[in-house]
């Protein structure tokens, strides 16, 4: 766990309510995300967390309320400076979505070219530093389908962080992977806020991974934030919306990583 955090919001969200037809997802919601924190966001399936993320970056309409990212406000309906906090913003999407007919290379570069970055040798130099981060160097020239599941993860971490952004999102990151390679995203989660000094929000279901890498967590359960704090204060709760939550999910191992909770 980061013990030096800042008390300091870089992303807020102010009375969030989020609707699609006649399913209410988010009713006044409320959330502060600190600066340099890995705040991960636990609760039961079709609960909304991944629809949270996507707020926050824009690709989902809410009818209320107002998102801060690092001083940028987004409202329904005034987008002006949508483009500002996508450019502070990096996200992991769930399976990695790379483009399957995109080498490596091509899809670490997708988002500096979008950014007007066209030198071939600038776009090589950096989509190889961000290889070298998440421990792939070498493979810019293969396929998304040449790569595991671990793999693409990692590409599409390396995809996230190339525009070097200042809030990294991370949707169900361990999903479908193996215990090894859980371990891996997870440690890299921890490494990338310490080298990178980045804010990590993770969204996922692994009780395991989110107490080793969490400075903080969230539980969203009706329609809002129904607890959030440290690991240990979680795992002490007596609400019976987060034990109903805690106890049905395996735990499995709640060994320490470095820079992450306990």
């Amino acid at each position: 766990m980061n013990t030096e955090l800042t008390q300091e919001a870089i992303i807020r969200f102010s009375g969030i309510h989020v609707a699609f037809g006649s399913n209410r997802v988010f009713e006044g919601l409320e959330l502060s995300v600190r600066r340099d924190e890995i705040l991960t966001i636990l609760g039961e399936s079709g609960c909304g967390k991944s629809v949270l993320l996507k707020v926050i970056l824009g690709l989902v309409p809410w009818q209320q309320g107002s998102v801060n990212v690092d001083g940028h406000t987004l409202s329904p309906g005034h987008d002006s400076d949508l483009l500002a906090v996508r450019r502070k913003v990096g996200m992991v999407f769930q399976g990695g979505a790379l483009f399957d007919s995109l080498t490596v290379f091509d899809n670490i570069a997708y988002p500096l070219r979008e950014r007007g970055i066209s030198d071939r040798a600038q776009l090589r130099k950096r989509a190889g530093e961000v290889l070298e981060m998440v421990g792939l160097p070498g493979i810019e020239a293969k396929m998304p389908a040449e790569l595991s599941g671990g793999m693409r993860k990692r590409v599409a971490l390396a995809r996230a962080i190339a525009e070097a952004p200042k809030v990294l999102l991370y949707d169900e990151p361990t999903t479908g992977l193996d215990p090894v390679n859980v371990r891996r995203i997870s440690e890299l989660i921890v490494a990338l806020r310490e080298r990178l000094g980045v804010t990590a929000v993770v969204v996922t279901h692994d009780l395991a991974s989110a107490f080793m890498i969490s400075d903080r967590i969230a539980m969203v359960a009706e329609r809002r934030i129904a607890a959030i704090g440290s690991n240990e204060s979680l795992q002490r709760s007596s609400d019976p919306r987060v034990r109903r939550f805690l106890d049905a999910m395996p735990l499995g191992s709640t060994e320490a990583l470095p820079g992450g909770g306990p």
